[in-house]
């Protein structure tokens, strides 16, 4: 049988692969569609500001954000490194997942027909749900603590914070809270779409499916499911007491350097005894 440390190495390696994948592919597209990009969205008269603010967002903050996380493996490894990305690293990620739930909450606003008790309620989940989620990530990993062991000549390695089981539970909050509000979207993007089931039914198929797409019910329900397996698989590794807890967006490999230690460890060791 597999010992753990050999799985969490192979999980690690997969994670790896999975994402460099997924960057590559990333890539691809936005350069494939570079030419479609500047005419429909940039130089389109009709394009508004806000519009054009949120796609920017969308768009670029999930590119900036890919690139960080893997410049992160190449890093030269030293306190101040390690902390500059995680402020940076957690501030496109959040930042990206607002947008991202605000521009939703917006196309479910447009479903129940502009309707004010939708609009309060949309508007105070969202509210509480971002700053929970900015709240738990940089309590969970602030004041930084950093652990590994030999990383070799070059000094480059991988920046993270250990967290502990009782700080992981705040990371987890942030991933229910956040799958919560996705939760919130989907039922009321349902219920919108049962009301219009029975007109859409009397016509074909394909405009059924034309308006499941149109109303992103597919999207809805996926985040929802994508958000609430990132809170139980953070919840489960919490409860198993893991050494090291990862952050529920990646696997990532911490490599020792006496460089990579915090101000209060360095205080600590000046004024023990010899």
């Amino acid at each position: 049988m597999t010992s753990s440390p050999d799985t969490a190495a192979l999980l690690v390696r997969v994670n790896g692969y999975v994402n460099w994948i997924a960057t590559t592919l990333i890539a691809y597209n936005y350069v494939l569609n570079l030419g479609q990009e500047i005419d429909l969205v940039w130089c389109h008269k009709r394009s508004s500001t806000i519009f054009k603010a949120i796609y920017g967002i969308l768009r670029y903050g999930g590119l900036t954000f890919f690139i960080i996380f893997q410049l992160n493996e190449f890093l030269v490894v030293t306190y101040a490194v390690c902390y500059a990305y995680l402020i940076v690293d957690n501030a496109v990620y959040l930042l990206v997942i607002a947008t991202l739930q605000g521009m939703m909450a917006t196309r479910v606003y447009a479903m129940s027909r502009r309707s004010r008790t939708v609009f309060f309620v949309l508007l105070v989940g969202f509210v509480l749900a971002q700053a929970e989620s900015v709240v738990s990530t940089y309590a969970a990993i602030f004041p930084i603590e950093f652990e590994g062991n030999s990383s070799g000549a070059t000094n480059t390695g991988s920046c993270g914070p250990i967290l502990s089981p009782s700080k992981t539970w705040l990371n987890v909050s942030g991933n229910i809270v956040l799958a919560g509000y996705e939760l919130l979207l989907a039922v009321v993007a349902l219920y919108y779409f049962r009301k219009d089931l029975k007109n859409i039914l009397r016509h074909s198929i394909a405009s059924f499916m034309n308006v499941v797409f149109r109303d992103h019910i597919v999207y809805f329900l996926l985040t929802f499911l994508a958000m609430l397996f990132s809170a139980v698989s953070l919840a489960l590794q919490s409860a198993a007491s893991v050494q090291v807890i990862q952050n529920f967006r990646a696997a990532r490999i911490w490599p020792a350097n006496d460089q990579i230690r915090s101000p209060t460890l360095e205080k600590r060791s000046q004024s023990a005894p010899p």
